[in-house]
């Protein structure tokens, strides 16, 4: 099986004790009218802010491009390519964000477990929240057409929403699906529901309060977003890449073309179909131009390789194309006015793309970005954190401990790093230790870094000279991946994905660290 990455990001909570009885709503700094996470249940815990997070769904509508920003709708100007600007932003929703549709004054939302928001994009610079319906499964994808929102609702099918008061969207039918729904475009009467591993489902919603299912195609692979243009359906099958569907006939669709490539680590994930092309975000493959004036034959006629292409819109001229991964996290804008010879024009970037840890300090948030390396963020106000500085650390950071007026930061492939954070605006390492693994954290003690080191199990470095570290200890448990490690006392606890275990170790010059690890549980980072 191929596994799913998933990107962090920053979430600030507020954990003072709260009036009010248990369970109930807890109002953030932000809980406004125009803040869905108003609405957020918790116990003596508020949200009051977030930074940055992956990108999810975009669309464009004119000179701007809304997108999903981690558990926020981002609006961009995009009337310069070149140069594309935040110039506004909603609240926090309670999800993160996976699919947008903009018409007229309005930006629908698909938020996975939030369900559908409806913002007013009347003035692009303050979208503002004007309601929302929380669908029972988790949103992946949506289509509007006339007064209906269409969702599709992951394990919970397709759900219609009557959207004609866009202040109280209702759900009024459902068809639940045999899969699990991860996108859907809507063509006259029917609604075609890419259907994960399903394949692709026809649903007739001429009567939107009783849709029924009326014919389907189990495509080869895992159906992820659909695009009908004409006779013909375009299905983004993941690893099968695109699959060409005839369906004249909704009731009895089938495959006439296709187009895949031999590499099983390319993933179709998201189609657009315009002016005879197809727009394929293809995963590590970047965004790939298929000419499909022959369905049964579609050719690749040009390739951007910018990043690993999640989601993807067109617009005009170009394509704004949505990527993820371990590389160019960010929204690509794409020149496609010669579909043969794709170009960059213009790139944004959010903040905080790949958070892996973060240590506090003197109103400050040190964190392990693992794309972007070790980001320093003033939280002496919660509510409107910004970033005040930056180290770029060599290799990918992936844990950050912090004492007096020294930072030391663990990098996937380069060790562990020291760094003056005196002045937070002015960065400077002052020393490195290259280990024998690949570093996830690290916890200080006195003049000592206790580095967790994957298949290298427990490393410990003495740090009294910060320009010259040296390793002075190591545990290495058998058959180990040590992810996550902190120190009380006489005693390293080392969190291992590999199952419960303990033992002494070895601690060449080191006296008085008794037990170089006792196993406090186990932690697992990876989903299948």
């Amino acid at each position: 099986m191929k596994m799913r990455l998933f990107t962090l990001f920053v979430l600030i909570v507020c954990l003072s004790l709260m009036s009010g009885t248990p369970g109930a709503v807890a109002r953030g700094a932000e809980a406004t009218a125009s803040s869905p996470a108003a609405q957020e249940q918790s116990q003596h815990v508020r949200l009051v802010n977030h930074l940055g997070g992956s990108i999810g769904g975009v669309t464009v509508q004119g000179n701007y491009a809304f997108l999903g920003v981690g558990r926020r709708l981002v609006v961009l100007d995009v009337s310069d390519p070149a140069q594309p600007a935040v110039v506004g932003q909603s609240g926090l929703l309670l999800d993160s964000v996976r699919d947008i549709v903009a018409a007229g004054n309005y930006a629908y939302v698909a938020a996975a477990g939030a369900g559908l928001y409806i913002f007013n994009i009347s003035n692009p610079a303050a979208p503002a929240w004007v309601g929302v319906c929380d669908t029972p499964g988790y949103a992946q994808g949506v289509a509007v057409a006339g007064s209906y929102a269409y969702v599709a609702d992951f394990d919970q099918g397709l759900r219609v929403l009557d959207i004609s008061n866009p202040a109280a969207p209702t759900e009024i039918g459902f068809y639940d699906t045999p899969g699990f729904a991860q996108g859907l475009a809507v063509a006259g009467t029917y609604a075609y529901v890419a259907d994960e591993y399903k394949g692709l489902r026809v649903v007739d919603i001429s009567n939107p309060a009783a849709p029924t299912e009326i014919g389907f195609y189990d495509t080869l692979w895992c159906a992820y977003a659909v695009a009908v243009a004409g006779n013909f359906a375009y299905v983004a099958d993941r690893d099968k890449g695109l699959r060409v569907l005839n369906v004249s006939n909704p009731a009895a669709p089938n495959e006439i073309g296709f187009y895949d490539t031999p590499d099983p680590n390319e993933w179709a994930f998201d189609v657009v179909v315009r002016g005879g092309y197809a727009f394929l975000a293809y995963d590590r493959g970047g965004l790939r131009t298929l000419d499909v004036s022959n369905p049964a034959a579609p050719t690749l006629v040009g390739v951007y390789s910018g990043g690993y292409a999640r989601k993807v819109a067109v617009a005009g001229n170009h394509a704004y194309v949505s990527s993820g991964g371990l590389h160019s996290v960010g929204l690509h804008i794409v020149d496609i006015s010669n579909p043969a010879a794709p170009a960059g024009a213009g790139f944004y970037e959010p903040p905080l793309k790949d958070v892996r840890d973060i240590a506090i300090a003197d109103n400050a948030a040190y964190v392990a970005d693992f794309l972007e390396g070790m980001r320093v963020v003033d939280v002496s106000n919660p509510a409107n954190a910004t970033e005040t500085g930056f180290y770029n650390i060599p290799g990918n950071a992936t844990g950050v401990a912090v004492t007096g007026d020294k930072a030391y930061v663990t990098a996937w492939d380069s060790g562990l790093h020291i760094l003056d954070i005196s002045d937070p605006a002015a960065i400077t390492e002052l020393g490195f230790y290259k280990t024998p693994g690949l570093p996830r954290d690290v916890a200080v003690a006195g003049n000592f870094a206790y580095v967790a080191d994957s298949n290298k199990g427990l490393r410990v470095i003495d740090v009294s000279d910060p320009a010259a570290p040296v390793e002075v200890g190591f545990y290495d448990p058998p058959a180990g991946q040590s992810i996550s490690v902190a120190v009380v006392g006489a005693y390293a606890y080392l969190a291992d994905i590999n199952g419960l275990g303990g033992g002494g170790g070895r601690a060449a010059g080191r006296g008085h660290l008794e037990s170089l690890c006792a196993y406090a549980g186990r932690l697992s980072l990876d989903r299948v």
